[in-house]
């Protein structure tokens, strides 16, 4: 009998250290530790004449009592930003966007007939929405309500092939990191940043603060191995939502920048502009038809 039961465990064990040793060759964290040590960094050229516009924004929140409407404002101060004079210490004028990039809590809910509402309102292409500009979003953590069901997430997966993605703008390499860069996406950020490469200046998105309220999000380990990640590329800036105020701030020695929010009162989206030698963030108060803060900042000095 004893022997009997020892001959089955012993089966037994082969059995799952066979399908463990075979599961952890095709697994996804397995082989992405282990492909991580051998990424060929690419040696990329900017080829110069970038000047580029866009927009950022947050937080739109459908689903939250009157923010149809309220996004509907917003909408129409972004459709009218082109030739609009930035303040006098900028000088000139907003060019055409090239797109509006919204970093998370697109609904208040995650629910199918919210994101539906930020479709009709926002569109894709510039074309098929009320917004005259092609959308790129991330999702946040409000967009994860259904337990089940997450239709935010599936919208965003189908329109983008992926809830992370990224991009080039003539020499611009914009990346999005969906909710936060936790370990997952971390994995697709150290590939997409070695084929970027570290002379192309590099924009990062995703919806949680790294610092300052509401930054708890995520922990100070998972923001060391961000900062670990991003260390010796050309991140020229990083932009969040999740906390309805706006503002920039230091992070180890990068510039971010926390936009506004249709939700709340505090009414405001950046408008950046990026070109071989400069790059300008200003945040336009667009309830009171006002620029509010603005930075500006030397770029590309790497040789």
């Amino acid at each position: 009998m004893n022997s009997y039961f020892t001959k089955k465990l012993t089966a037994l064990s082969l059995i799952l250290i066979a399908f463990f040793v075979f599961s952890c060759v095709g697994c996804k964290g397995c082989s992405d530790d282990l492909d991580d040590a051998n990424l060929v960094v690419a040696d990329r050229q900017r080829k110069g004449g970038t000047d580029i516009t866009f927009i950022v924004a947050a937080d739109t929140h459908f689903g939250f009592k009157d923010l149809e409407a309220v996004n509907k404002r917003q909408i129409l101060s972004m459709n009218f930003m082109p030739d609009r004079a930035y303040p006098p210490k900028i000088g000139d004028k907003v060019a055409r966007p090239r797109g509006v990039l919204i970093v998370g809590d697109l609904t208040d809910n995650g629910r199918s007939n919210e994101w539906r509402q930020f479709v009709k309102y926002y569109g894709l292409t510039g074309k098929d929405g009320l917004l005259k500009y092609p959308v790129f979003e991330c999702t946040g953590n409000h967009d994860r309500y259904p337990a089940l069901n997450e239709p935010v997430l599936d919208g965003v997966k189908k329109r983008h092939g992926g809830l992370t993605y990224s991009w080039d703008w003539d020499d611009v390499h914009l990346v999005c990191l969906d909710e936060y860069p936790d370990k997952e996406n971390l994995r697709w950020l150290r590939r997409d940043l070695a084929k970027a490469g570290r002379k192309l200046p590099i924009v990062i998105y995703f919806h949680f603060s790294i610092s300052g309220p509401y930054s708890g999000s995520w922990s100070d380990r998972e923001k060391e191995a961000f900062r670990k990640a991003i260390d010796g590329f050309n991140i020229i800036g990083i932009f969040h939502g999740h906390y309805h105020r706006s503002g920039r701030y230091r992070w180890e020695g990068y510039d971010v920048y926390n936009v506004g929010s249709p939700k709340h009162m505090w009414h405001s989206f950046a408008v950046v502009r990026i070109t071989d030698t400069k790059m300008t963030v200003a945040s336009w108060e667009w309830e009171s038809g006002t620029w509010g803060w603005s930075h500006s900042k030397r770029i590309n000095q790497r040789k």
